[in-house]
């Protein structure tokens, strides 16, 4: 049984990485005619004609289909940290390493036979390959599967939500959390600008808030394994150089938001 779901939990792995590849090739859509200069002002200066318009901070696009290095990599080492965690699992490990020491993806131990086929883990991923599709369409039930995308990766890498249950204390699964709990403040920031009319910088400055408070909470939880701050931190580094030359506002609180995480980050390693 214990084979079977890690065989379902490698399937949904493969799912959520071909999503998300597919997802982040796709072109991101042109800037709105209603942003570019009205409409060719005879008195319009050529610098203002020239220079290109402020795009509005939607965090989920710049996490799902990054157009910077930092993001790209980011994404990327997601995806990667989410197959190996998946066939750890089975047992492998990369050639020339030697299984007795290393103990950092460990199999999950099960919590009352709830846990051993991973269960949490396969949900999140299927919800986390589907909802970005629904995002432009369907952004209610985009945003539900967003969440239970949240839900089941956090509650895997904190070790189910069972009584007594401890974290996993697997480094590559806490990294693809951070990246889950960035993309989960990302998608409600963006859905509090394009559902609800709130300004750009307004729900921009809010989903980084909520993701830096959840941060710290969860990385007071999970202890050592700082893997799930690095790649909150590394999220939050990619905003605000993708924003910093339109949204000052969302560059500075991202790097507060840093701050806050890297102390709570300090205080769990010494």
């Amino acid at each position: 049984m214990r084979k079977a779901g890690a065989i379902l939990l490698i399937i949904a792995s493969l799912a959520f990485v071909a999503s998300g590849l597919g997802y982040a090739l796709q072109p991101v859509s042109p800037p709105v005619a209603a942003a570019l200069p009205s409409p060719l002002r005879s008195d319009a200066g050529l610098d203002e004609l020239l220079e290109p318009p402020a795009a509005a901070p939607d965090l989920a696009t710049q996490l799902l289909r990054p157009r910077i290095p930092a993001m790209a990599a980011l994404l990327t080492i997601s995806w990667l940290a989410v197959l190996y965690h998946a066939l750890s699992q089975l047992g492998w490990r990369p050639r020339g390493t030697r299984a007795v020491e290393d103990d950092d993806d460990p199999p999950l131990p099960p919590a009352d036979g709830k846990q051993a086929e991973h269960g949490l883990l396969v949900i999140g991923l299927v919800a986390g390959a589907v909802w970005p599709w629904l995002l432009a369409e369907q952004p209610g039930g985009a945003f539900l599967l967003g969440a239970l995308m949240v839900a089941g990766i956090l509650g895997e890498a904190l070790g189910g939500a069972y009584a007594g249950a401890e974290p996993s204390n697997s480094t590559s699964l806490s990294f693809v959390a951070g990246w889950a709990t960035m993309a989960g403040c990302a998608l409600f920031a963006t859905l509090l600008q394009t559902q609800l009319g709130a300004p750009p910088h307004v729900a921009a400055v809010l989903g980084i808030t909520i993701a830096a408070l959840a941060t710290v909470s969860i990385q007071l939880r999970l202890g050592r394994t700082i893997s799930y701050g690095i790649a909150v931190i590394w999220g939050m580094i990619g905003l605000a150089a993708g924003s910093v030359a339109t949204q000052a506002a969302l560059s500075m609180m991202a790097v507060l938001g840093i701050a806050i995480i890297a102390v709570a980050m300090v205080r769990v390693t010494t």
